[in-house]
C-alpha cells in the first residue's frame, strides 16, 4: 500500500505569545497540500498574518512562538536553525506582501532586486543569464517591455505593476509553497483579478501550495480550495470554502458573510433636492518633468467630464486605477488645478470665486481621505483633531465646542475618545474621527476618497451602515469614490464609470450594475469578487 503523500505544510497546535505571556496566536492548526490553494480570513488583528510570518521565523520583535510544531514537506522547521531557515526563505518558501512598495527598495533598480533572490539561492548562476531569466519571468507575469523595467525604479510603476514584479521574483525561484499576505488589498477589482489570476495560474502550473491570507470573502470564494477562520487568535471554523462560506456553522463566520455588501432598493424622490454641484467639461493636465534626452510632456488625467451632484444624494465615481476619478475629487476640491472647464457650487462658479468665494465653499465641502492615519495628525488628541474645523467658526462658545465635539464623536461611535492618540486606535477607528472632523461643521457636500479600501470587511460594513445614517441624519451630498463596486452598489443613488480620464458610463446605481452597456464596465463589474459573491444564493 502506498504511503500517503505528507502536505507541503503542516501547521499543529501554533501558540504566539507576547513576550509578557499573552496570546495573539492560541492553538492554530492548518495544512497545505501541494497546487492547493488554502485561504486564512478573519479581521483585522484576529493573527493571520502572524500565522503566515511564524512559518518563516519573520515574526516581528516582542512576538515569539511558545508551542506547535511547523512542518514544510514532513521536516520540522519551527526550530531550525539560521542556515536552513535562509536556504528556505526564497528558495524553497516564496512570500507576497501586501504593499510592494514597502517591499522595493525605492532606490535600487528592479533588475538588480529581482536578481538578489538568483544570486544567493542560485550563486553558479551567471549575470547574464540571471538577467536573461528575470526578464523571462517579467514578460510571463505580463510585463511586455521587460528590459526597460529591468532598469526602472519601482516609483516608475502602478500598484498592479509593482505587485507582478514581486510575484515574479518570488516566482521566479520555483518556490513549493508561496505565501500570499494580502496580496491585493488596493488594488482596483480589474487589477486585482488580472494579479490573482496570474498568481494561481502560475502556481498551478510549477505545483505550488498556496497559502493565502485575506479578509475579502469574494477573493476566497473565487479561488481557494479550503478556508480557515480565525477569530482574535483562535480558529473558530475551517473546511471547504463552499461549505464554509455557503453554510456557516459558527456565529462569526456569519458575521464575516453577512458584512458583505449587498444593493439596496432607493427611491427616486431621494434625489429631486436642487443641484450641489456641477461641472462641466473638466481638464485637468499634469505637466511630466522630462529627462536626460527627453522632452516634458502633458499628461492628461481628466478629459472633458461632466457630472452633477443634487442635495441628500450619493453619486459614486468608480474606474481602475489610473483612470483619473481621484483627480477629479482633488480637482473639484481646488486641490490640483484644472486646466478647463467649469465648477460650480450651489450656482457660484469656483474657478473665478475669490478668496472669500473658496472660504466660504471650503466650509461646507468636506473631503474624508482614504488612509486616516496619514491624514491625522499623530501629535494631536481626538477631540482636538476633530474640533480643528470649528475654530474659524464664529460666535460658538468653548463650552458650545466642546459639546458640538462630543455630539460629533457621540455620532460615529467614539463617546468618550477624546483624550486619545490616533496611534491608540484601529484603523476603523480612525476612519470615524476622520469622518466625525469632516461632518462637525455640517457640510452640505462630502468628498469620499476610498474611504473604506484598507479596512476588513465588517469595518467596512461599520463604515459604510454609518456614512448612510449620518446622510439621512444631515441630508448632505456625498460625491464617494471608489473601486470596490460591491460597496458602491450599497449606498450609490447614481454611479459614473470613468477609463482614462473619461467617463465611459453613468446612470441609475441598478441601471448600470444590471444592464450596462459599456464593455470597460462589464469588465470592472465581472472582476469584482465581493459583488459576485453577493448575487449568489447562498446568503
Amino acid at each position: 500500500m502506498q504511503s500517503e503523500i505528507p502536505p507541503v505544510l503542516e501547521i499543529t497546535g501554533l501558540k504566539i505569545g507576547l513576550l509578557q505571556g499573552q496570546l495573539v496566536v492560541d492553538d492554530v492548526s492548518l495544512s497545505v497540500g501541494r497546487g492547493e490553494v488554502v485561504a486564512v480570513v478573519g479581521e483585522s488583528g484576529s493573527g493571520k498574518t502572524m500565522v503566515a510570518r511564524s512559518v518563516l521565523g519573520l515574526l516581528p520583535p516582542g512576538l515569539a512562538r511558545s508551542e506547535g510544531i511547523i512542518r514544510f514537506n514532513g521536516e520540522a522547521i519551527q526550530q531550525a536553525p539560521w542556515k536552513r531557515m535562509r536556504a528556505l526563505r526564497g528558495g524553497e518558501i516564496g512570500m507576497v506582501f501586501q504593499e510592494p512598495m514597502v517591499s522595493l527598495n525605492p532606490a535600487i533598480r528592479i533588475g538588480k532586486q529581482m536578481e538578489e533572490g538568483l544570486a544567493i539561492h542560485r550563486p553558479k548562476m551567471g549575470r547574464e543569464e540571471r538577467r536573461k531569466l528575470c526578464a523571462d519571468m517579467l514578460r510571463r507575469v505580463g510585463i511586455d517591455d521587460a528590459e526597460r523595467c529591468l532598469m526602472a525604479f519601482p516609483h516608475e510603476f502602478s500598484g498592479g505593476m509593482r505587485q507582478r514584479m514581486m510575484l515574479a521574483s518570488v516566482m521566479m525561484l520555483e518556490p513549493k509553497l508561496l505565501i500570499a499576505d494580502e496580496p491585493t488589498t488596493a488594488l482596483d477589482s480589474l487589477t486585482q483579478r488580472e494579479v490573482l489570476d496570474l498568481m494561481v495560474g502560475l502556481t498551478r502550473e510549477m505545483g505550488t501550495a498556496v497559502l493565502l491570507i485575506t479578509h475579502d470573502l469574494g477573493v476566497v470564494a473565487r479561488y481557494s480550495q479550503r478556508c480557515v477562520v480565525l477569530e482574535k487568535g483562535r480558529l473558530v471554523e475551517s473546511g471547504p470554502t463552499a461549505q464554509v462560506i455557503g453554510a456557516p456553522r459558527e456565529l462569526y463566520t456569519r458575521r464575516l458573510v453577512e458584512a458583505i455588501p449587498r444593493p439596496r432598493p432607493r427611491d427616486g424622490a431621494e434625489r429631486a433636492g436642487e443641484v450641489v454641484l456641477s461641472v462641466e467639461k473638466l481638464h485637468v493636465t499634469f505637466r511630466r518633468r522630462g529627462g536626460l534626452f527627453q522632452r516634458a510632456t502633458d499628461m492628461r488625467a481628466v478629459k472633458g467630464v461632466d457630472l452633477t451632484v443634487r442635495a441628500g444624494e450619493t453619486v459614486a465615481v468608480v474606474g481602475g486605477s489610473g483612470s483619473g476619478k481621484t483627480t477629479l475629487g482633488r480637482a473639484i476640491l481646488r486641490l490640483v488645478e484644472p486646466s478647463g472647464g467649469t465648477i460650480r457650487f450651489k450656482g457660484m462658479p469656483l474657478l473665478q470665486a475669490g478668496r472669500a468665494g473658496m472660504h466660504s465653499f471650503r466650509m461646507a465641502c468636506q473631503l474624508i481621505s482614504q488612509d486616516p492615519y496619514s491624514s491625522l495628525d499623530p501629535r494631536m488628541r481626538v477631540g482636538d483633531i476633530v474640533g480643528e474645523a470649528l475654530r474659524l467658526l464664529d460666535g460658538m462658545s468653548a463650552s458650545g465646542k466642546h459639546s458640538r465635539i462630543e455630539e460629533a464623536l457621540a455620532e460615529v461611535g467614539l463617546a468618550g475618545y477624546e483624550r486619545r492618540f490616533p496611534h491608540q486606535l484601529s484603523g476603523g477607528q480612525r476612519q470615524r474621527v476622520a469622518i466625525a472632523r469632516a461632518l462637525i461643521r455640517r457640510p452640505e457636500l462630502v468628498i469620499a476618497d476610498e474611504p473604506i479600501s484598507a479596512l476588513d470587511m465588517t469595518i467596512q460594513k461599520q463604515i459604510l451602515d454609518l456614512l448612510e445614517s449620518l446622510q439621512r441624519s444631515h441630508g448632505f451630498s456625498c460625491l464617494f469614490i471608489s473601486h470596490d463596486l460591491a460597496a458602491v452598489r450599497q449606498i450609490a443613488n447614481r454611479v459614473i464609470v470613468m477609463q482614462e480620464g473619461r467617463i465611459v458610463e453613468q446612470g441609475e446605481t441598478e441601471a448600470v450594475f444590471e444592464r450596462s452597456d459599456h464593455p470597460y464596465t462589464r469588465a470592472l463589474l465581472e472582476a469584482s469578487p465581493a459583488l459576485t459573491l453577493s448575487r449568489k444564493a447562498i446568503l
